[in-house]
């Protein structure tokens, strides 16, 4: 027997001391908001959320359940054996493989739009897969979470996962106000809690007293024991603290607890109103479910209509394949419904004729008295043709009529009106036709125009045999005789007319015979000869070099000797028969021209370059050399199929010689043509200027990259001991002095095939003003006063020859179209004899940079002129600014 006092039945596996509850960290805070963001993982979790079965799909799709189940297992190592206890009868597989069985055939039977969450426990609580069934694949995937389930630990920490589990539950039912869930809760043993480090023991009855209030209401929550049962001591207190515990003993019960529970809507009906029974049963294989609404009436309808008001008891019961049942009742008031003076409800309508041509539509006027909302439904002879107001109504049939108006208002009161009407056939069509001609020659074809009044089809006949049932067809007559044509018309409501005329065909004149041919063509030439003749004509045969060639209407020749060759047409029809002939001279094959195009004008390293041939002339193949190497591509024209085109990838830059020869019957010939190939890359140029390259005390000063060329990556010394700084590219970077003379040396790196560059940058950094001179000015106050005049005046004067100074424009200046993202500034170094410098830009635009000193100090004024058209802008040292189409920047 086991060790703790709260069970009597055996356990078989080994308590592993090793893990332990609370050092688990989904406990905690966590906890609280994992049910909304569950994420499954291996360790073989399983918590599911599903509604009852007996839910149907359509209330899922709107969204109707209120209630979801949480499903624990236990997956210690015991769930993965057979049951040993001597309560446990007909075992013979593991636990852990019934549960999953069964699982599985409840998650095949779940209704469409259920929510699923999956979860397992031992020592610790783990969450797995949140799922919401919509297909089968979800269902797919909730059984192979039941399959993968493995033993973890070696103990079983049962009340703090109840304690955790009721936890989860009431996290989900705050954002679910209304809302009930179902906790099933699997296990086969001890609580080994007290063997974990903390040695802390629960209080089931502690734990149960916390959640008590959501176990009263919205917290059901089912225990299920496999294989064993709790002491009665223990029960009691599970049973008292409104747990229901089911003892699985036997493979041959059902591990998901049968429940009967439900609920009504409305929940205060009045009589008469219907009520609805959303039935939330738990439980598998359940086979019937009955309803006794407590006023004599019994169904498995799921909804009632009460008769009268009063108080009723409503008792659902359900019962499984095996015979067993579960009831639940719950009390409801019927109040009695509110006398309601009805509105005035009268259907009337007018007719604007009375007599109509079928095809024709009706117009009905509705004249009704009514008040609020009202449903309409117009019949024609009893069947529904319109729920408009005003519609119009088309009869298709001849006669009298009845049009029925039927108004019902949301009060469930009904009126009827109608009228009797009767439909005619319209005027019946007449037929009426001209022909172009009443006389043609044979072989000519005749249009046949309709004139024919309310015709809505035709039907065209000759004595020649000709049929039509175009509106205006025309017929070909290829006999002489005279003929009969027939018009018969009919409109939809199947009234005809007939109408006849004739027609004469003259015999016809000889066919005119002509065929345009080549005057020559080179040899294996395919020759395609023309046939122009004109007239009616029964057959045709050409005739080469007086032998019959062919007796198709156009002459195709390929083969002929190199010379001169007869080729005639002749053509007989009713008129009679016609020949002509013309002469074809074969000449010999031309010489070869060899010629081709190059994809690519200026071609990279790396690039593939496409060369078509060109070739004019008889040509069998052509052969490409590159460089005086002879390459394995060619062209052979003697093969199906074959391309006109070679590819080359260049691998090396430089010149490129390209010769082709071509070869035909009548000999060869070469073209030669060269191109260069570039590289991508180019030398870096490193250009580095400063914001700042004096001052006093610690001085931070911020560098501007401006290199140009192909740069990877720029290396930076700061001259001052301080460790080297690597960049991306042309970066700039900052950094802050201390007083002395220092050499910022800036490398940049590029292509290998060009080594480095460097440019350095001279910093000076005086010491700071001594304390003494400070604490002296504010001392000797009188002296001041005395100097103040001298000093304000020496100061005025060296502030304006600074500003002088200043304003003369030293540095650089730097620019590029601001449509080149991504290339680098054009630089151009002023040497700070003037305060305005003349730019000329790559573009051949005009620049104008010029200092200006006022009030507010030194300003820096660009102007440019693009082709007549001037910008301005003002810059500020070291910031690039946007002047016309330019990016620009000025570093003193």
């Amino acid at each position: 027997m086991i060790q703790e006092d709260w069970y009597s039945a055996k356990r078989s596996h080994r308590v592993d001391a090793r893990l332990y509850f609370q050092n688990n960290p989904i406990t905690g805070v966590t906890m609280n908001k994992m049910f909304g963001m569950i994420r499954y993982s291996q360790s073989l979790l399983i918590l599911v959320l599903f509604p009852a079965f007996a839910v149907a799909t359509t209330l899922a799709q709107e969204g109707k359940y209120s209630t979801s189940y949480l499903v624990v297992i236990d997956t210690s190592p015991s769930m993965f054996e057979k049951p040993v206890s001597p309560l446990a009868i007909n075992w013979k597989e593991p636990a852990m493989v019934e549960v999953q069985r069964q699982l599985g055939e409840f998650v095949t039977k779940l209704p469409e739009g259920t929510e699923m969450d999956l979860a397992s426990f031992d020592t610790a609580y783990r969450n797995g897969p949140s799922l919401h069934v919509r297909t089968q694949a979800e269902r797919d995937t909730a059984k192979q979470y039941f399959q993968s389930l493995r033993p973890v630990g070696g103990m079983t920490h049962l009340w703090a996962s109840m304690e955790l589990a009721l936890e989860q539950a009431s996290d989900w039912l705050s954002s679910h106000p209304g809302g009930t869930i179902r906790i099933l809760f699997y296990t086969d043993g001890t609580d080994t809690e007290h063997l974990s480090k903390d040695g802390i023991k629960r209080d089931p009855q502690a734990i149960l007293a916390k959640y008590s209030n959501l176990l009263k209401n919205q917290v059901r929550f089912n225990l299920v024991t496999i294989g064993f049962e709790l002491k009665s001591e223990v029960l009691e207190k599970l049973e008292a603290g409104n747990v229901t515990v089911t003892k699985a003993i036997s493979t041959q019960q059902n591990l998901i607890p049968l429940e009967s529970a439900f609920r009504l809507a409305p929940a205060t009906p009045l009589a008469g109103e219907v009520v609805r029974l959303h039935d939330e049963s738990q439980g598998l294989d359940i086979v019937k479910r009955e309803t006794d609404w407590g006023d004599g009436t019994i169904n498995t309808d799921q909804s009632h209509v009460y008769a009268a008001e009063g108080e009723f008891v409503v008792r659902h019961t359900v019962t499984t394949q095996n015979k067993q049942v579960a009831v639940s009742t719950q009390r409801l008031v019927i109040a009695k419904p509110a006398v309601i003076e009805l509105p005035k409800l009268q259907a009337s309508f007018e007719l604007l004729n009375e007599t109509v041509f079928l095809g024709e539509y009706l117009q009905v006027i509705d004249e009704s008295v009514f008040s609020g909302t009202v449903t309409r439904s117009l019949t024609l002879n009893g069947a529904v043709v319109s729920n408009e107001r005003n519609p119009r109504v088309t009869p298709n049939s001849i006669g009298s009529h009845t049009l029925e108006l039927e108004l019902r208002d949301e009060h469930g009161q009904v009126s009827r009106s109608s009228r009797k009407f009767a439909v005619k056939l319209p005027i019946a069509p007449q037929a009426k036709f001209r022909l172009s001609n009443s006389q043609i020659t044979a072989g000519e074809t005749v249009q046949a125009i309709d004139e024919s009044m309310r015709a809505e089809s035709w039907s065209w006949s000759t004595s020649a045999g000709h049929t039509s049932n175009e509106r205006n067809p025309a017929f070909l007559f290829n006999n002489p005789g005279s003929f009969d044509c027939f018009l018969e018309v009919a409109d939809r409501f199947g009234q005809k007319s007939k109408v006849a005329a004739k027609l004469t065909v003259a015999k016809p004149a000889a066919p005119q015979v002509d065929f345009f041919a080549p005057e020559s063509v080179i040899a294996d030439s395919e020759i395609q000869i023309i046939n122009r003749a004109i007239g009616l004509i029964d057959s045709q045969k050409w005739i080469v070099d007086g032998l019959v060639a062919s007796t198709d209407r156009d002459l195709q020749l390929k083969g002929l000797s190199v010379g001169e060759h007869a080729v005639e047409l002749v053509a007989e029809g009713p008129g009679g028969v016609s020949r002509v002939a013309k002469k074809l001279v074969v000449l010999p094959y031309a010489l070869p021209k060899a010629s081709f195009t190059i994809g690519t004008a200026q071609p990279f390293v790396g690039d593939t370059v496409t060369f078509t041939d060109t070739s004019t002339g008889k040509i069998d193949r052509v052969e490409w050399w590159f460089n005086g190497s002879q390459s394995e591509q060619s062209c052979d024209y003697t093969k199906s199929g074959s391309s006109r085109t070679i590819n080359f990838t260049c691998k090396a830059a430089g010149k490129l010689v390209i010769r082709a020869m071509a070869y035909g019957p009548s000999g060869s010939s070469e073209c030669e043509q060269e191109i260069n190939i570039a590289s991508r890359t180019q030398p870096p140029k490193t250009i580095v200027s400063a914001d700042s390259a004096s001052g006093r005390g610690e001085l931070t000063v911020r560098f501007t990259n401006h290199s140009e060329g192909t740069i990877y990556r720029t290396i930076v010394d700061f001259g001052d001991g301080s460790p080297s700084l690597e960049l991306n590219g042309c970066d700039g970077a900052a950094h802050t002095y201390r007083p002395g003379k220092f050499t910022a040396k800036f490398t940049s790196v590029g292509p290998e095939e060009f080594g480095v560059s460097t440019s350095t940058l001279d910093i000076e950094v005086a010491k700071p003003i001594p304390m003494w001179v400070w604490h002296s000015i504010w001392a000797t106050p009188l002296g001041i006063g005395l100097l103040a005049g001298v000093v304000l005046a020496f100061r005025k004067r060296q502030d304006s020859m600074l500003m002088d100074e200043a304003a003369k424009l030293s540095g650089i200046f730097s620019y590029k179209p601001k449509s080149e993202i991504g290339t680098q500034f054009e630089s151009v170094p002023l040497d700070g004899s003037k305060d305005q410098a003349e730019i000329s830009l790559s573009d051949g635009s005009k620049a104008v940079l010029r200092s200006m000193v006022d009030d507010e100090g030194i300003r820096f004024v660009l102007t440019i002129d693009e082709k007549g058209n001037e910008f301005t802008g003002i810059l500020k040292a070291g910031v690039d600014e946007t002047v016309g189409s330019y990016v620009v920047n000025y570093v003193q």
